[in-house]
């Protein structure tokens, strides 16, 4: 599946029209309609904020998100990589979101799995 295809499942699965999301973008709806159908590919900032309006991380929609112990996916908001980003670039914290990530769908599993 291509960035672009990524891209037109998630505004789908959102329900979103290409309108929608072009006004969420501040990008027209032939614009759009180019990065989806693969004619012209977002530049990352682009893609950044196309993500954010969708709800969904940048690597997820270039099909690069890391996969979790189990085979679970990991997806943080674009807000919460932020804050770990910042956190860590501080050196008061030395692991990254995908560290985070993982850990989470641990802790999701053992509650699960304890009485």
């Amino acid at each position: 599946m291509t960035t672009g295809e990524r891209i037109r499942a998630r505004r789908k699965e959102r329900c979103l029209t290409l309108r929608q999301l072009g006004a969420m973008t501040s990008l027209s709806n032939g614009a759009l309609s180019q990065h989806e159908t693969g004619q012209h590919s977002p530049s990352l900032a682009l893609l950044a904020r196309i993500a954010a309006a969708l709800g969904c991380t940048s690597a997820s929609l270039l099909g690069d998100e890391p996969s979790a112990p189990g085979g679970y996916r990991v997806s943080l908001s674009p807000a919460a990589v932020e804050r770990l980003e910042a956190l860590r670039a501080s050196g008061l914290w030395g692991v990254t979101p995908d560290d985070v990530a993982t850990s989470l769908v641990l802790a999701a599993l053992r509650r699960e799995v304890t009485p």
